[in-house]
Protein backbone atom coordinates (compact mmCIF):
# COMPACT_ATOMS: atom_id res chain seq x y z
CA UNK A 1 0.00 0.00 0.00
CA UNK A 2 1.21 3.56 -1.07
CA UNK A 3 1.13 5.99 1.65
CA UNK A 4 1.97 9.61 1.84
CA UNK A 5 2.74 12.70 3.96
CA UNK A 6 1.97 16.35 3.67
CA UNK A 7 3.95 17.32 0.30
CA UNK A 8 5.45 14.24 -0.39
CA UNK A 9 3.86 11.35 -1.62
CA UNK A 10 5.26 7.67 -1.62
CA UNK A 11 4.92 5.36 -4.74
CA UNK A 12 6.32 1.85 -5.90
CA UNK A 13 7.81 1.05 -9.27
CA UNK A 14 8.66 -2.47 -10.94
CA UNK A 15 12.23 -2.44 -11.03
CA UNK A 16 13.12 -1.50 -14.18
CA UNK A 17 10.88 2.01 -14.49
CA UNK A 18 12.68 2.30 -10.49
CA UNK A 19 15.70 2.00 -12.27
CA UNK A 20 15.28 4.60 -14.88
CA UNK A 21 14.31 7.38 -12.40
CA UNK A 22 17.45 6.46 -10.24
CA UNK A 23 19.66 6.86 -13.52
CA UNK A 24 17.87 9.70 -14.84
CA UNK A 25 16.65 8.12 -17.97
CA UNK A 26 12.84 8.78 -16.81
CA UNK A 27 11.58 12.23 -16.17
CA UNK A 28 8.00 11.51 -16.46
CA UNK A 29 5.58 9.37 -14.47
CA UNK A 30 2.15 8.29 -15.64
CA UNK A 31 -0.31 7.42 -13.44
CA UNK A 32 -3.92 7.59 -12.79
CA UNK A 33 -5.37 10.91 -11.96
CA UNK A 34 -7.19 9.33 -9.17
CA UNK A 35 -7.47 10.59 -5.33
CA UNK A 36 -4.02 10.16 -4.37
CA UNK A 37 -2.47 12.18 -7.84
CA UNK A 38 -5.12 14.62 -6.98
CA UNK A 39 -2.67 15.74 -4.36
CA UNK A 40 0.00 16.80 -6.32
CA UNK A 41 0.98 19.88 -6.78
CA UNK A 42 4.59 22.07 -8.08
CA UNK A 43 6.09 22.06 -4.83
CA UNK A 44 5.17 17.85 -4.00
CA UNK A 45 8.26 15.39 -3.56
CA UNK A 46 7.94 11.66 -4.12
CA UNK A 47 9.83 8.99 -2.76
CA UNK A 48 9.81 5.61 -5.42
CA UNK A 49 10.82 2.65 -4.07
CA UNK A 50 11.32 -0.68 -5.87
CA UNK A 51 8.19 -2.96 -5.81
CA UNK A 52 10.42 -5.93 -6.24
CA UNK A 53 13.11 -5.20 -3.87
CA UNK A 54 12.69 -3.09 -0.68
CA UNK A 55 16.46 -3.12 0.47
CA UNK A 56 17.20 -0.67 -2.26
CA UNK A 57 17.85 3.17 -1.15
CA UNK A 58 15.09 4.54 -2.83
CA UNK A 59 14.70 7.57 -4.89
CA UNK A 60 13.49 11.32 -3.98
CA UNK A 61 12.53 13.37 -6.79
CA UNK A 62 10.35 16.58 -7.16
CA UNK A 63 7.43 17.34 -9.01
CA UNK A 64 8.33 19.41 -12.08
CA UNK A 65 5.01 19.40 -14.10
CA UNK A 66 1.60 18.40 -14.30
CA UNK A 67 -0.11 17.02 -17.51
CA UNK A 68 -3.59 16.04 -17.32
CA UNK A 69 -4.96 14.20 -20.15
CA UNK A 70 -8.25 12.13 -20.83
CA UNK A 71 -6.60 8.95 -21.70
CA UNK A 72 -3.32 7.56 -22.38
CA UNK A 73 -3.32 7.58 -25.90
CA UNK A 74 -3.94 10.94 -25.79
CA UNK A 75 -0.35 11.40 -23.29
CA UNK A 76 1.34 9.97 -26.32
CA UNK A 77 0.37 11.95 -29.02
CA UNK A 78 1.97 14.92 -26.98
CA UNK A 79 5.41 13.55 -24.93
CA UNK A 80 8.26 12.46 -26.41
CA UNK A 81 9.01 8.71 -25.39
CA UNK A 82 12.69 9.27 -24.37
CA UNK A 83 10.78 11.17 -21.38
CA UNK A 84 9.54 7.79 -19.86
CA UNK A 85 13.15 5.67 -20.17
CA UNK A 86 14.08 2.62 -22.37
CA UNK A 87 12.03 0.81 -23.88
CA UNK A 88 11.30 -2.73 -21.99
CA UNK A 89 11.29 -4.55 -25.50
CA UNK A 90 14.27 -3.18 -27.14
CA UNK A 91 17.38 -5.33 -27.21
CA UNK A 92 19.37 -2.89 -29.50
CA UNK A 93 19.44 0.73 -28.44
CA UNK A 94 21.93 1.92 -31.19
CA UNK A 95 23.55 0.45 -34.32
CA UNK A 96 26.90 -0.66 -32.38
CA UNK A 97 24.77 -2.84 -30.19
CA UNK A 98 22.92 -4.15 -32.78
CA UNK A 99 24.70 -7.48 -34.45
CA UNK A 100 24.82 -7.78 -38.26
CA UNK A 101 22.49 -10.95 -38.51
CA UNK A 102 19.43 -8.69 -36.61
CA UNK A 103 17.20 -8.88 -39.75
CA UNK A 104 17.58 -5.31 -40.73
CA UNK A 105 17.47 -3.48 -37.13
CA UNK A 106 19.87 -1.53 -37.98
CA UNK A 107 18.29 0.25 -40.71
CA UNK A 108 14.85 0.70 -38.64
CA UNK A 109 16.58 1.97 -35.46
CA UNK A 110 18.17 4.77 -37.47
CA UNK A 111 14.52 5.48 -38.25
CA UNK A 112 13.98 8.01 -34.94
CA UNK A 113 10.19 7.97 -35.22
CA UNK A 114 10.00 4.34 -35.51
CA UNK A 115 11.63 3.80 -32.28
CA UNK A 116 9.20 6.54 -30.80
CA UNK A 117 6.92 4.86 -31.70
CA UNK A 118 7.96 1.71 -30.68
CA UNK A 119 8.80 2.82 -26.77
CA UNK A 120 5.39 4.19 -26.89
CA UNK A 121 3.74 1.16 -27.76
CA UNK A 122 5.62 -0.89 -25.39
CA UNK A 123 5.05 1.76 -22.43
CA UNK A 124 1.37 1.93 -23.56
CA UNK A 125 1.14 -2.57 -23.38
CA UNK A 126 2.91 -2.09 -20.27
CA UNK A 127 -0.20 0.05 -18.76
CA UNK A 128 -3.03 -1.73 -19.93
CA UNK A 129 -1.36 -4.58 -17.96
CA UNK A 130 -1.91 -2.16 -14.61
CA UNK A 131 -5.34 0.13 -15.04
CA UNK A 132 -8.31 -0.95 -16.92
CA UNK A 133 -9.93 1.19 -19.67
CA UNK A 134 -12.65 2.01 -16.83
CA UNK A 135 -10.33 3.48 -14.58
CA UNK A 136 -8.82 5.11 -17.12
CA UNK A 137 -11.81 6.96 -18.77
CA UNK A 138 -13.17 7.06 -14.94
CA UNK A 139 -10.15 8.92 -13.56
CA UNK A 140 -8.24 10.73 -16.47
CA UNK A 141 -4.51 10.17 -16.94
CA UNK A 142 -1.83 12.29 -15.24
CA UNK A 143 1.75 13.02 -16.44
CA UNK A 144 3.97 13.76 -13.26
CA UNK A 145 7.36 15.41 -14.59
CA UNK A 146 9.94 14.63 -13.01
CA UNK A 147 13.56 15.69 -11.44
CA UNK A 148 15.95 13.76 -9.23
CA UNK A 149 17.14 15.48 -5.90
CA UNK A 150 20.75 16.08 -5.72
CA UNK A 151 22.77 15.34 -2.74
Amino acid sequence: MEESTSSTLKMKLHSRNFAAVSDGTKIAELRLYDKKRQSLNLQSSIIFSDSSDENLKPVKVNVRGLLYFPSFRDVFSFIPGKWLGKSPRLKFMDENSCPDNANGYKKWYKKVDSLELHIKNAVLDELRGIYTPEQEKENGVIVIVLEREKF
